[in-house]
């Protein structure tokens, strides 16, 4: 497992906080289970949140309920991420 701050930290701003155990958006602390060099997801509150950063931009998404719509988020996520990537000049 690494350690310290991952590198989505750097393109964070704003009421929010990442390391490598925890992601803190708007006041709700979600725990961070899987972390990429380019991606992390997590669960807390009533669901939990994807992230993605491509060159350009970061991709936040916070979900709640279930299986189903931690699968939708992700996809969305994804998709958004990589349609950037593929048009980022």
């Amino acid at each position: 497992m690494r350690t310290g701050q991952l590198p989505l930290r750097k393109a964070m701003k704003g009421d929010g906080r990442i390391t490598i155990e925890d992601f803190t958006f708007n006041g709700v602390k979600y725990d961070v289970s899987v972390s990429e060099e380019d991606s992390i997801n997590g669960e807390g509150g009533e669901g939990g949140f994807f992230a993605a950063k491509t060159g350009s931009a970061v991709i936040i998404a916070i979900f709640e309920g279930g299986d189903d719509e931690r699968i939708q988020t992700q996809e969305a996520v994804n998709s958004i991420a990589d349609y950037i990537v593929n048009n980022e000049e």
